[in-house]
């Protein structure tokens, strides 16, 4: 009875933050979309509820990681929604730490945001390796481990708000998804009329 009420509450309490949402949609286009570090304000059943920016970063970043994620999962592969999700995410969350540490200092260093950008970069190339194999007449997962390395790269551009950079990215690479198909077929019809 305790689970139902639970789920009960949360779903009349998402309901009524989708309606105020919807409700406040021409104010929210315009802020969506642009690439300012603006708290977002909502009007919550008479509460005003404040949106940090980085929230705006966090959910573009997840949304494109879990869109590429369905074209990895459409195609059946190891690396699939979560995954690309939470690697988009990741990124997104340390390129923005790195932004707001960017005006502090250690010891009177400052800190430096370009070696986040390079230990993301780095950890995820050893993350995209791991999803690799080779059996004895071909490799799988280099389109996959490449995908895993260019979400990162879209999470954190989020990260670093640069969040039309993003946008235009991942069309781009959707892009060449949709296209990269046919052209292979193309390519193998060709190779065996020859």
């Amino acid at each position: 009875m305790v689970v139902y009420f639970e789920r009960f509450y949360s779903t009349l309490l998402l309901s009524f933050l989708l309606l105020e949402i919807y409700r406040n949609r021409s104010a929210l286009r315009g802020c969506l979309f642009a690439c300012s570090m603006e708290d977002i304000t909502l009007n919550f059943a008479g509460y005003a509820l404040v949106v940090p920016a980085y929230v705006k970063q966090m959910l573009l970043a997840g949304t494109l990681g879990a869109l590429i994620g369905v074209e990895r999962e459409l195609r059946q592969k190891v690396a699939s929604i979560r995954t690309f999700t939470v690697i988009s995410l990741g990124s997104c969350i340390f390129g923005s730490l790195s932004l707001a540490a960017a005006g502090g200092s250690v010891d009177g260093m400052p800190y430096d945001v370009t070696r986040v950008a390079a230990g993301i970069v780095t950890g995820i190339g050893f993350l995209g390796g791991g999803v690799i194999f080779k059996t004895k007449d071909k490799i799988e997962g280099i389109t996959t481990g490449a995908m895993i390395w260019l979400v990162a790269a879209l999470g954190m551009s989020c990260g670093f708000n640069q969040l039309s950079f993003a946008i235009w990215s991942f069309a781009i690479v959707l892009l060449f998804m949709l296209v990269a198909k046919p052209l292979y077929l193309l390519t193998d019809w060709l190779r065996n009329d020859v």
